[in-house]
């Protein structure tokens, strides 16, 4: 019975604080709270007469709703047109919403602390406040700062703050709470009921075990009701204060130069500046030296020096100005300087710049630096041949020839050691050719001496072919050796 005396009464209260904020009338929420009493005691719970009160009480807090959010009658005659629409004037408060503001805003300026504080002035200039700052200088500085400010000076606080540099994002949000504010008020009045009549019950308790049950009860409800103020705390302070918070970043400050190396033939103060790249020229005559140094950087430089370990330029020496000055070369300007000399040979130049970055403030930052590696030809008048060429050319020869001659014998000397090789290799090849050859004679001359079948063998042995009294004649087409005469 209990619990459902509970839900009747949260449902009373729920629609009474419904009314009041959709802007229904005294009137109208007192007959509401009327009909909810009347049918709490037809529900049969007219013997504890809690009903009676709880209406009574919820008619008290409509009314005083209903003041509340009631909008004067002069400003409800104005701002309603012919179409009965509300304009865009009226803010939230007059409109009877609960509303919080937040706003992100990223600004990017060349001093972080001192956009700060001038973003803490105007906060403060329109009643706000600051509630947190975090401020980092290394690697790049930066700050965040989180403004409170009330809700009717947000838009004039957002403007302000992000023109104090250049804007490089912006993101606002609008979150309407109403119906969660509304919903926890009736939740957190609910439960205060709940927490009231039990401990009432816990009061008229007949026994220990009843006691315990009801007093855990409670202890559930109390924190219950804890949380739900918590978070009707928190809703309010955001809904009552708007939040901006501002990201301040410091402008990337590119400081850099450029040195670049030309030349030409003669010496005229550098008039006919700038020359040629990678130049060649008569050995002995004069040449101009240009030397062009860019600002490409954000910043003006100062004291810029110009050195080159090949040509021996070195910050003190006298170089001929010939547009601009080296103390001081703005951002995106030139200066232009020359130097006169008499190259002797070619020459690989080695040419450095370097300056000092200074602000407006006249603070200077790190020196930048700038090289450029230019070459130099030079080359012999030209002349008629004479003895001295002719026997140049000579000895040009001789050494053509003695370097074809080393490069040969250097070629030959390592096959020598195959030498005693391929000498054996080509005795013993021809030795057995002679010997393969006599071979091949004697059994030739063999054959043809053969007696044939049935002749008469002589047992007389034949003399020698070359013994006395003996001929033979060798047939130099068959190299064959012919019957002894």
């Amino acid at each position: 019975m209990t619990r459902t005396r509970l839900q009747m009464l949260a449902m009373i209260a729920t629609m009474l604080l419904l009314a009041g904020a959709c802007g229904v009338g005294a009137e109208t929420a007192a007959d509401t709270a009327s009909d909810a009493a009347e049918s709490v005691t037809d529900a049969g719970f007219d013997d504890s007469g809690d009903a009676g009160e709880l209406a009574t009480d919820a008619m008290a807090d409509s009314d005083t709703s209903a003041e509340a959010t009631d909008v004067p009658a002069e400003a409800r005659s104005d701002a309603l047109g012919s179409g009965g629409a509300t304009p865009t004037g009226l803010t939230a408060a007059q409109q009877g919403r609960q509303i919080i503001f937040v706003a992100d805003v990223a600004v990017e300026v060349d001093d972080v602390v001192a956009a700060g504080d001038e973003a803490s002035r105007v906060i403060a200039d329109v009643g706000g406040f600051v509630s947190g700052l975090e401020t980092v200088t290394d690697p790049m500085p930066q700050s965040i700062i989180t403004f409170k400010v009330l809700p009717e000076n947000f838009a004039d606080a957002l403007e302000q703050v992000s023109d104090i540099g250049e804007l490089q994002n912006q993101r606002v949000t609008t979150d309407d709470v109403t119906e969660r504010v509304v919903d926890l008020e009736s939740r957190i009045e609910v439960a205060q009921l709940g927490v009231e009549r039990l401990r009432t019950a816990m009061e008229n308790a007949p026994d220990l075990d009843e006691f315990a049950s009801l007093e855990a009860l409670l202890l559930e409800r109390e924190s219950t009701l804890e949380v739900m103020r918590g978070q009707l705390r928190t809703l309010r302070d955001q809904i009552d204060l708007a939040t901006i918070t501002l990201r301040l970043q410091q402008a990337r400050i590119d400081n850099a130069i450029e040195i670049v190396v030309t030349a030409y033939p003669g010496h005229d103060g550098g008039v006919s500046c700038p020359g040629g790249r990678d130049q060649s020229v008569e050995r002995g005559t004069e040449v101009t030296l240009c030397l062009e140094v860019a600002n490409v950087g954000d910043q003006a430089v100062q004291n810029v020096s110009i050195t080159d370990t090949v040509l021996g330029i070195t910050s003190s020496t006298d170089l001929i100005a010939v547009f601009g000055s080296l103390e001081d070369i703005p951002a995106g300007q030139t200066a232009d300087v020359a130097f006169e000399f008499v190259p002797e040979r070619d020459l690989q130049l080695r040419t450095r710049a370097s300056a000092t970055p200074i602000g407006e403030d006249r603070s200077t930052s790190p020196a930048v630096s700038a090289e450029s590696n230019a070459r130099l030809s030079t080359f012999e008048p030209e002349s008629d041949p004479g003895f001295s060429d002719g026997f140049d050319a000579a000895l040009d020869l001789l050494r053509s020839l003695w370097t074809v001659f080393v490069v040969a014998l250097g070629f030959v000397l390592p096959l020598l050691v195959f030498a005693p090789l391929v000498l054996a290799a080509l005795w013993w090849w021809r030795r057995r050719r002679t010997r393969k050859a006599s071979e091949t004679a004697a059994t030739i001359a063999a054959a043809r001496h053969a007696p044939a079948a049935g002749d008469s063998v002589s047992t007389r042995t034949p003399p020698p072919p070359n013994a006395p009294g003996r001929t033979s004649r060798v047939d130099p087409a068959t190299n064959d050796t012919p019957e002894e005469e």
